[in-house]
């Protein structure tokens, strides 16, 4: 170790200085590194928020077209609180096609599961989906529900609180360390960016995984678990481009029970869901795994049979789904008995349009009811084809 008290005066002034000049130095390098890091941490942060804002919002529009289209507006409210329910989130708004509010949810402070009322009954439609800050730090993104049926946008104004705490944090521990000095301080600042980026990246982890269970939500109904509208139409036309002209047919079934209505009415909605719940688990039972049962809406129930199934066994299907539907239901000390009526669509083409083929499918399900209820029908277009099928039930 130097010893200032046994060097000469000049040699005393060249250590100064020396010690002078590698002090600053020392500091100047830990002034740019303080700043980098934290220049790089807030980049960082904001592409973060900014991300897992945009596929948020998107997922949350997904979840709530099913309810919108089937008028379930109870269970938007519900869904609308459990999305409020993210810390994030400081508002969140459903609009119709006309900007006029349908719901609104607006947490009064951050942290806090209160919610005020809302006094502007309607707002302005930006021109496009999108993500913008605004005054305060906050960030507002907008989304279009079902752009094909335009059921309106839905509006979430997120917290700047979240981002701005992690970068108070990560400065609070560079500033501190920056007291150390040296060049130990450079290992030190690293580490700690290291950990700040593991954070970070816990953060990013927890919002994906809440996307990804809003993005489960949204393609199945809350009832009975099945796929929902949003699910139909993304299978559909997938399934609909791989067929080979001449090869095997997808069958689009449209459900719809019988006497449904009659059962709320009698025992009350608690049952009707329970019935629910058992008939889709004796559709599923009656398909195999590469087919899709969905729950449309209501009473109505869409089925793509994309099993490779030959024409000719489609017939023994039909048969088995008006039979499983139509036996007893036991709910509690109620047993309950109801028919269905499926009007079934046979498409062979890629170049099917699916909105045409599922309407078809809806024509054929009416004059199943029309003929009686308890049945199967093909569409017009398909009966006597190039598909070689029995008749269906009672036609």
């Amino acid at each position: 170790m130097i010893d200032a008290e046994h060097l000469g005066p000049s040699t005393k002034k060249i250590f100064l200085r020396l010690l002078v000049f590698l002090t600053l130095g020392n500091l100047l390098l830990v002034g740019v590194s303080v700043a980098w890091v934290d220049h790089t941490a807030r980049a960082l942060v904001k592409e973060s928020e900014t991300l897992t804002i945009g596929m948020l919002t998107e997922t949350v529009s997904l979840s709530l077209t099913d309810e919108l289209v089937s008028g379930n507006y109870d269970a938007v409210e519900d869904r609308l609180h459990k999305i409020a329910s993210i810390p994030q989130v400081a508002e969140i708004t459903m609009v119709d096609a006309a900007g006029k509010v349908i719901a609104h949810l607006q947490r009064r402070a951050p942290g806090l599961a209160v919610f005020s009322r809302y006094e502007v009954e309607s707002l302005q439609l930006p021109p496009a989906p999108g993500i913008t800050p605004v005054a305060g730090g906050d960030v507002i993104a907008w989304d279009q529900i079902d752009e094909r049926s335009d059921l309106g946008w839905v509006r979430i104004r997120f917290f700047a609180q979240a981002a701005e705490t992690q970068l108070f944090d990560l400065r609070v521990r560079i500033f501190g360390l920056a007291a150390v000095g040296g060049l130990g301080m450079l290992a030190l600042i690293l580490l700690a960016l290291r950990g700040s980026s593991r954070a970070v990246g816990r953060h990013e982890n927890a919002l994906l995984d809440r996307q990804i269970e809003l993005q489960v939500a949204a393609k199945h109904d809350p009832l009975t678990g099945l796929p929902n509208r949003v699910a139909l139409f993304e299978r559909l036309p997938q399934a609909i481009r791989a067929r080979v002209p001449g090869g095997q047919p997808l069958a689009i079934c449209f459900l719809d029970l019988d006497g449904f209505k009659a059962v709320n009415d009698q025992w009350g909605h608690d049952i009707g869901d329970a019935l629910l719940i058992a008939i889709a688990r004796r559709l599923e039972h009656c398909v195999r795994d590469a087919d899709m049962v969905v729950r449309l809406a209501g009473d109505e129930f869409v089925l793509l049979l994309d099993g490779e199934q030959h024409p000719g066994e489609l017939h023994g299907v039909f048969e088995r789904l008006v039979a499983a539907v139509g036996e007893q239901v036991a709910v509690g000390r109620v047993r309950i008995k109801v028919g269905c009526s499926i009007g079934v669509m046979l498409c062979g083409s890629p170049d099917a349009d699916p909105e045409v083929m599922l309407h078809q499918a809806d024509e054929a399900m009416l004059e199943a009811k029309r003929a009686g209820r308890n049945r199967w029908v093909l569409h017009p277009s398909v009966r006597g084809g190039s598909f070689s099928l029995a008749g269906p039930s009672g036609a």
